[in-house]
């Protein structure tokens, strides 16, 4: 048996007996565990381990049966685990499992000590299973119940409006009721619901009418087997909307929102602990029969909230009955991380890692040094600090050194900086999470959740029906089967309904006027948005002037979100992700559209015109399309039957355009800009170029090797082709930087003549030759940040049936970048060096090559 305790000082699990091998020991009865779960061991006698755990291919076929797991408690019992699934392949297979048992808390260890435990296939003889859900728990989410949950807000005027939580049948305003997870051991029960003017509002009379509604809000409902506790997590937004079908209460558009206060209204024996309590949370009191939290308490000065249109902000809260002290989060208690070993399910296997939409192997946290700490020790302490300061942002209001935010503004208090597209690469990268799973870090999760929190508030994407659906492209075509606007993710455009009075949108209402005759705007709503020729004031303490993330630097949106729904299935962030992706393809979508007076689009339809008029010439494409179809991708591992089957020939399309539109180097990009070559040329930018062969990736790995095969193919083809040019082609360099060599792609180079689409590449060697470059065709100097990922994609697209090798051409041409390291050793040291600085690590970028390389050398050496 594998002994519980951890040995801290090496921060390695210890094994009793000692064994040199990280094989798993066998039980008594001859079985072997397939996983194992590190978990930080939460406080009570029993407690719900869960966590994600990737599968082998052929464990859980499409509409086959889920695999029979238990969970061995320390005196060798078998727990059945709840299996609930994940991520699917394109096939259907499921590759990633949410695993749920419960266990009873080992004896001889405390509260906040680290503990593993193993997983095993099939079904135990003697199972034990898991203490009810408490009926007491059940019932706040029931419809059926005496006693309502409801959110609720007043306007200018003093109208209240509330939203029943539970999304009553057929009650004003309810939406829909999903359930996520059914099991015994947890239950997840997503409700929709939009605050809609009570009867005391209706009477009010004309002149302080009441709104048709104000926010609507998902609430996302956790119990587990044996706790009292409930977790609750809220999305409110101000993105109603039923596309272009007429609306029904509830979904109308109402522009900018002001209110005075938020309140979450809960029977008089419970009580809420915030994940953070920011300075808006304001406590709660008694009232009548109920118990009243304030969640977004009124502004100080007597003034109102405000939310623009398509805001949306995040709270995550626990609810305990009154006899229970306060305690932390409750989905972070018991997060458990699948553990490496040999032979075991894992991030770090090569037969069952399925890490974002590229299917990434993990890196092995060991070689990493920070100060006196070392490995999986010493990244769980960075995590922590990094949780620390964002804890410490959002409590105080006030950015702590390394945070990057903006002001606190009322419910808001955003990432970042407020244009659209912050330079640099934080947060840009392939993957991410990777850290938090590598270390087993609850920390880390929790930091996720913080960052995602900051992101959404600055993310005015929200487009809902009174359902709670998302409203997205199908959704928005019109009786002509058009998109009846030109869409963008950035500049500022959004559908016509949600636009701003100054933006030419529709004229703001009379309680909107009344907020700014009567001064009661609050100091985050500056300028004069609302009024028609108006214009937006700007600064970082203007709300309206935090604008989203944009296409080009999506990821800083969707990787929080995506990392979260990998490490834990957070049903909240998958529907972010969802959002996100859905945003993405209403601007990439293959239908026609009402064009904008200056410009055609920038739609599937419109680059598949100007593909198939000049086949193999190029593309304007860039990092908007690549986020946007890794989002799209991510979505499809993480939907069901119904979203696959609407979004499978838009994936088809877009990889027809890809191997459409690439030059014969395979080559996608090409754009004509003053900053590339100061306009001489059409151009590209290798990191962007980079990008588009990590989007290739995730749409062959997540969509098109199971559904179009041949198409699959094809695509590998220009991914291995646009490789070759950069890395051994006429775009590679070697350049003098700061007394050293470095090499890699040069930044910028030409792609071929400006102002002329028709005129073939310069790729083209009929036209040109071999090699051909001309004059001044390469500026700045080489990318050493985004090398890596396509590189060992490279690698496992072109294996032979040996399987993938140290010797291949493509990870030793990784030797070569940078600074030339030479060696494996050199490579790694120099990489995990750069990884000692948290704003410096680019792990996101190299870690699955490095999971790769340390797999491949690990296999090498078993089999010496």
């Amino acid at each position: 048996f594998t002994d519980l305790r951890l040995d801290r000082a090496r921060s390695t699990p210890f094994v009793f007996p000692t064994s040199k091998s990280d094989a798993p020991l066998y039980r008594e009865d001859g079985r072997s565990p397939v996983a194992r779960f590190e978990v930080v061991l939460p406080e009570g006698d029993g407690f719900v381990l869960h966590g994600t755990l990737p599968l082998p291919s052929g464990t859980w076929p499409d509409g086959g049966p889920p695999p029979l797991l238990s969970v061995a408690s320390p005196r060798g019992e078998l727990h059945p685990a709840q299996v609930e699934p994940l991520t699917r392949s394109g096939a259907g297979e499921v590759e990633v499992v949410a695993l749920r048992a419960y266990l009873s808390q080992p004896s001889g260890l405390t509260p906040g000590e680290r503990a593993l435990f193993d997983v095993f296939l099939g079904e135990p003889d003697s199972p034990v299973a898991p203490p009810a859900i408490p009926a007491a728990s059940l019932a706040l989410c029931d419809p059926e119940a005496d006693t309502p949950i409801l959110l609720q807000a007043r306007d200018i005027f003093g109208n209240l409006y509330r939203a029943d939580l539970r999304a009553l049948p057929a009650a004003a305003g309810s939406g829909e009721r999903t359930l996520i997870e059914s099991g015994p051991v947890q239950r997840v029960v997503r409700t929709y619901a939009t605050l809609m003017p009570t009867d005391q509002a209706r009477a009010a009379g004309p002149n302080r009418a009441p709104r048709p509604h104000l926010m609507g809000v998902h609430a996302y409902w956790t119990f587990r087997a044996g706790e009292e506790r409930v977790g609750l997590d809220l999305r409110i937004n101000n993105g109603a909307t039923s596309g272009s079908r007429r609306p029904g209460p509830g979904e109308e558009p109402v522009g900018t929102l002001y209110w005075d206060s938020l309140e979450l209204v809960l029977p008089p024996d419970w009580r809420v602990d915030p994940l953070v309590a920011d300075p808006f949370f304001g406590g709660g009191r008694d009232e009548a029969d109920r118990r009243i939290v304030t969640l977004v308490r009124p502004e100080e000065d007597g003034s109102l909230h405000m939310m623009p249109p398509q805001a949306q902000f995040h709270r995550r809260l626990t609810l305990r009955p009154r006899t229970r002290r306060p305690g932390g989060y409750l989905p972070l208690e018991g997060l458990a991380f699948a553990r490496k070993g040999q032979g075991l399910w894992s991030w770090w296997n090569a037969s069952s890692a399925h890490w974002f939409p590229i299917d990434a192997l993990l890196p092995d946290w060991g070689p990493l040094r920070i100060g006196p700490l070392r490995g999986e020790e010493a990244m769980r302490s960075r995590l922590t600090r990094r949780r620390d300061d964002l804890r410490k942002t959002l409590r105080s209001g006030t950015p702590v050194k390394g945070v990057l935010a903006g002001p606190l503004m009322g419910w808001a208090q955003p990432a970042g900086v407020s244009v659209q597209g912050m330079t640099g690469g934080k947060g840009i990268t392939y993957i991410s999470g990777h850290q938090a799973m590598g270390a087993a870090s609850p920390q880390g999760v929790e930091a996720l959740m913080l960052q995602h929190r900051m992101n959404a508030c600055r993310q005015p994407q929200a487009q809902y029906d009174r359902l709670g659906h998302i409203v997205g492209f199908e959704a928005w075509l019109d009786s002509k089967g058009r998109i009846p606007f030109d869409f963008r993710t950035n500049g500022r455009m959004v559908p016509p309904p949600f636009r701003l009075p100054c933006q030419g949108g529709p004229p703001s209402d009379p309680q909107a006027r009344r907020v700014r005759l009567d001064h009661r705007r609050p100091p985050y709503d500056r300028g004069s948005p609302l009024r028609s020729g108006g214009r937006i004031d700007g600064g970082d303490g203007d709300l309206f002037a935090w604008m989203p993330h944009d296409g080009q630097h999506y990821a800083r949106w969707t990787h929080p979100a995506m990392a979260l729904a990998w490490l834990c299935g957070d049903a909240l962030a998958r529907d972010d992700l969802a959002l996100a992706a859905e945003t993405f393809h209403l601007m990439f979508h293959g239908a026609e559209h009402v064009h904008a007076s200056w410009s055609d689009g920038v739609t599937l339809l419109q680059f598949e015109r100007l593909a198939a008029a000049y086949p193999h010439h190029g593309l304007p494409l860039g990092r908007d399309q690549a986020w946007g179809i890794d989002a799209m991708c991510a979505a499809w591992r993480l939907a069901d039957d119904p979203w696959r089957a609407a979004h499978r020939e838009w994936f088809r399309r877009v990889g027809e355009l890809l191997v459409t539109g690439a030059m014969p180097s395979g080559i996608l990009e090409r754009h004509e800009e003053p900053k590339l070559l100061e306009g001489r040329y059409a151009g590209a930018q290798a990191f962007e170029c980079l990008f588009l062969e990590h989007a290739e990736r995730c749409l062959i790995e997540s969509v098109l090797a199971d559904t179009e095969p041949e198409l699959a193919e094809e695509l590998g083809a220009v991914h291995q082709r646009a490789l070759d040019y950069l890395f051994w082609g006429p775009v590679w360099a070697c350049i003098e930087e700061r007394g050293e060599t470095v090499c890699g792609p040069r930044w910028h180079f030409a792609t071929a003549p400006a102002g002329d689409f028709a005129s073939p590449p310069y790729c083209d060697e009929t036209h040109y030759g071999p090699r051909y470059l001309p004059p001044n065709g390469l500026a700045k100097g080489v990318d050493v940040t985004y090398v890596w990922g396509p590189l060992e994609y490279g690698m496992l697209l072109a294996q032979g049936s040996e399987g993938p090798t140290l010797d291949d051409r493509y990870l030793r041409r990784a030797l070569t970048c940078d600074r030339a390291a030479g060696r494996w050793e050199r490579l790694l040291s120099s990489l995990y060096m750069g990884a000692q600085r948290d704003g410096a690590d680019t792990s996101g970028n190299w870690g699955s090559l490095v999971g790769r390389i340390q797999s491949l050398r690990n296999q090498r050496s078993r089999e010496r």
